[in-house]
């Protein structure tokens, strides 16, 4: 027995939302590591200071904003309409770059212009790569909100709309 066909739209859809599973899984992997050198900066290091604070929580945030941006995306590629909280998830969409920014430039390349030994140098260079890794996954969300645009107009194309 075959299954019933299914609408291109439904199928577009479910490879989007697949993809962008897949790359918003990928991109929790840096944030998590922020979280948990903030809490281990809070624990160890600084208490009072607020630096480990604004780790955890700026990786927390990023997250959500990213997990939020992504189901926008990903209602939007089965032929949704626009809800009042898909604008806020737009405008979410921008705490993770600024969140990656701050990381690379603040804890990461701040520091090492600082020099503050072998140790300060080691965390600004820990600070940089996993800022850069965050902003190249936060790219790669970006680049399933060109290829589900370019899928719908294709779709549009082929359905005369």
């Amino acid at each position: 027995m075959q299954d019933p066909p299914v609408a291109p739209e439904e199928t577009i859809g479910q490879a989007i939302q697949s993809l962008m599973a897949a790359r918003l899984g990928r991109g929790f992997v840096p944030l998590a590591t922020l979280a948990i050198a903030g809490l281990l900066e809070l624990v160890f290091l600084d208490f009072a200071g607020g630096g480990g604070l604004v780790l955890m929580l700026g990786a927390l945030v990023a997250a959500v904003a990213m997990l939020g941006f992504g189901l926008r995306i990903s209602q939007l590629a089965f032929g949704r309409s626009e809800h009042p909280w898909m604008f806020a998830a737009r405008v979410g969409g921008l705490i993770p770059p600024g969140f990656a920014l701050y990381v690379v430039a603040w804890r990461g390349l701040r520091s090492f212009a600082a020099g503050s030994g072998i140790a300060g140098l080691l965390a600004a260079g820990f600070f940089t790569v996993v800022g850069v890794w965050c902003m190249h996954s936060w790219m790669k969300v970006l680049e399933m909100v060109r290829l589900s645009r370019a899928m719908a107009a294709g779709l549009d194309r082929e359905s005369g709309a």
